[in-house]
């Protein structure tokens, strides 16, 4: 599997920081958790192609210096998992239901520093942006992210990294 970017002119914009900051050639790029795991068999990771993908991402921010990217990951035979065995997306309610919560968490987490592992070690100064602790919703409606961590890391000249991650509603 090849990574390919086709760029053009990309920008995030934060009006509520003074000065408004742009980044020219930013690309969301997702790397889906049926991609990256075997969802036929659970918590199975694809390390090789981790490792392939991150060395592709590597190559092509040397290749394209202006580029910044945003990477996200689903959570797939990680997360999916044991959402499904304590079924927190229909919410959570109940001591063993926070417990399900937490697994789903940890799990996803798993995942992520799996992905995290295969960046790094492909030498990209790589971090994670957790989405429970940034992003809050109401009635499975974001109300409120903090995208201050996301925007100071690539200002700084770091990879952010989000992920599939349970949030509390």
């Amino acid at each position: 599997m090849d990574i390919q970017f086709h760029l053009t002119r990309l920008y995030l914009l934060d009006v509520r920081r003074e000065p408004c900051y742009i980044f020219s050639m930013l690309v969301f790029l997702k790397l889906g958790g049926s991609l990256i795991t075997d969802k036929d068999r659970p918590y199975t990771p694809r390390l090789e192609l981790l490792n392939d993908l991150a060395r592709q991402i590597f190559s092509t921010l040397q290749d394209n210096p202006d580029l910044h990217i945003l990477l996200g990951h689903g959570s797939g035979s990680f997360g999916h998992q044991p959402a499904s065995e304590y079924g927190t997306r229909n919410g959570v309610s109940g001591q063993k239901a926070w417990h399900g919560f937490a697994e789903v968490w940890r799990q996803a987490s798993l995942l992520n520093r799996l992905v995290v592992d295969a960046l790094n070690n492909a030498g990209l100064p790589v971090i994670t942006i957790s989405p429970a602790s940034a992003v809050h919703t109401r009635d499975r409606k974001v109300v409120y992210w903090d995208l201050s961590p996301i925007t100071t890391s690539l200002e700084r000249g770091l990879l952010p990294v989000i992920y599939g991650d349970v949030v509390f509603d």
